[in-house]
């Protein structure tokens, strides 16, 4: 694209700009304007080659602009990295009604992904915070618990005594249960501020392997504002990685769509995903389209459906999954079912 950009931008609450190699002189002039501008809704900069450095012009900008109701910005398919997140949670941090924000395929990575997911939780109010901290420390003291006991039950001494009081060893769980359940200490991460109000982040095909998800789940165990989730085209992400999100999403009050689209999941995968999301209260719609699942990972599935009535789609096909018709089709009549 040759020439000035201002009639891209002028008289246009929804400013839309894809497809092209914006030049330097383009990203300072959109700058300028944008920093004028007081009516924008929306900025849609898909596929504008566009860098750290240009985000980075581009954010103070947005910041600066006397536009308040900004509610989607739109960067798919850009060069933005790890140096760049952090002037888009800026843009959240001064615009935070914000509700769309769409960064797929941009090399984030591992890195990237932890600066936003930091940048979002340091958002949050305080006692977000305190409570995500609290669940942790509860967490981690039931495993440790249950590793000590385990350890324990090893000893032939342990389980003679164990077998003559029961009743005793069951009140003892019992007792460990409540006293992890009211761990309250206060924990601190970062000084919270005041919230956002992100409803959707498409954050499919940025390059994001086991750390990442680890930052993935932690932004899913927060509880956020966050109802639709994009994770597709991240197929680096393993097993173990999945079962990381996959614990996160067990007890997530607030995602209705979660699109897991070509990620090589595999049955493996597929398996680990359903029985997390048995137990899941909010997700509506799960795509699942182009992870290589066969009939074990669909039993698995069809497992889920059952039990979750509150899915109401999944969506299976088109794409390389290979469970047989069948399946496919007992999977479509509990889904079915789950919207009478």
């Amino acid at each position: 694209m040759d020439g000035s950009i201002r009639p891209l931008v002028e008289g246009k609450t929804d400013v839309e700009i894809k497809d092209t190699e914006l030049t330097k002189a383009q990203v300072q002039e959109l700058s300028k304007l944008i920093k004028e501008k007081a009516d924008m809704a929306s900025l849609i900069l898909r596929n504008d080659q566009l860098g750290d450095g240009d985000i980075a012009d581009i954010g103070d900008a947005i910041g600066q602009s006397p536009s308040d109701d900004i509610k989607m910005l739109n960067l798919n398919v850009n060069k933005i990295g790890p140096d760049g997140v952090s002037h888009v949670v800026n843009i959240i941090r001064q615009k935070p009604d914000l509700k769309l924000l769409l960064m797929h395929g941009n090399p984030l990575r591992d890195e990237g992904i932890n600066v936003l997911v930091n940048g979002l939780v340091n958002l949050l109010p305080p006692e977000k915070i305190q409570s995500y901290k609290i669940r942790q420390i509860n967490s981690t003291a039931k495993v440790m618990a249950k590793n000590v006991i385990d350890e324990a039950m090893r000893s032939e001494s342990l389980q003679s005594l164990v077998s003559r009081g029961s009743a005793a060893s069951q009140h003892s769980e019992s007792h460990d249960s409540d006293a992890a359940s009211t761990i309250s200490e206060p924990v601190s991460e970062g000084k919270g501020g005041g919230g956002f109000r992100l409803t959707e982040l498409d954050i499919g095909d940025c390059d994001i392997t086991d750390t990442g998800a680890d930052h993935v789940a932690k932004l899913i165990a927060m509880n956020t504002t966050i109802q639709v989730l994009n994770l597709s085209v991240n197929s680096k992400i393993s097993v173990d990685g999945w079962k990381t999100i996959g614990e996160a999403l067990k007890s997530n009050k607030t995602i209705k769509t979660l699109s897991l689209d070509y990620n090589k999941l595999g049955d493996e995968g597929a398996k680990v995903i359903a029985d997390n999301l048995k137990r899941n209260k909010s997700l509506e719609c799960l795509d699942l389209e182009g992870n290589d699942i066969g009939d074990k990972g669909g039993q698995a599935l069809l497992s889920m459906v059952r039990f979750n009535t509150r899915l109401k789609d999944i969506t299976l096909m088109p794409g390389n999954n290979s469970m047989s018709t069948k399946i496919q089709d007992d999977i479509k009549m509990a889904m079915a079912l789950n919207h009478n």
